[in-house]
């Protein structure tokens, strides 16, 4: 009965990443590149949505803009995730800005070693490698959307 471990393994571990942008173009853009490299991804637009969806998923990391528009920014997202008690503190977090890097960085943590920054315009491999850098691959491998054949996590 091979298949029904394979099927409960899809519906309680594969993780997400969690996309946030107020630009929903370049978020369903992300959202594609990622799922073209094997990996589960989801939207969303603003702090609010964000914090209910991470709470509700089951999140492998997040890809954050800055600047939401309303209802809060990326940096309230990311405490959020990071003082609360669902999520852990290893969790990667990759913020996304068109903001210039002296407005940006001082608003950021720079004490966090699962954080990273990337300036828009991004080139998608970029985002790809640096969210791979921060989980060195170990929270990807839950994004994935294929498992392989023995029904566990995939080591890529």
């Amino acid at each position: 009965m091979n298949g029904g471990r394979r099927v409960c393994y899809n519906r309680l571990m594969r993780s997400y990443i969690l996309v946030v942008d107020d630009d929903p173009v370049l978020a369903g853009l992300i959202c594609d590149f990622l799922e073209s490299r094997g990996l589960r991804a989801t939207s969303c637009g603003d702090a609010a949505q964000a914090i209910v969806q991470a709470s509700t998923l089951s999140v492998g990391g997040l890809v954050l803009d800055i600047a939401l528009g309303s209802y809060g920014s990326g940096v309230d997202v990311y405490r959020h995730i990071r003082h609360g008690a669902h999520h852990p503190k290893d969790l990667p977090i990759l913020f996304l800005t068109g903001m210039a890097p002296e407005t940006a960085l001082p608003m950021l943590p720079n004490d966090d070693p699962h954080v990273k920054t990337l300036f828009k315009p991004i080139r998608p491999e970029k985002l790809f490698e640096n969210l791979h850098a921060l989980g060195s691959g170990r929270w990807l491998a839950a994004c994935r959307t294929t498992l392989p054949p023995h029904g566990g996590p995939s080591r890529n």
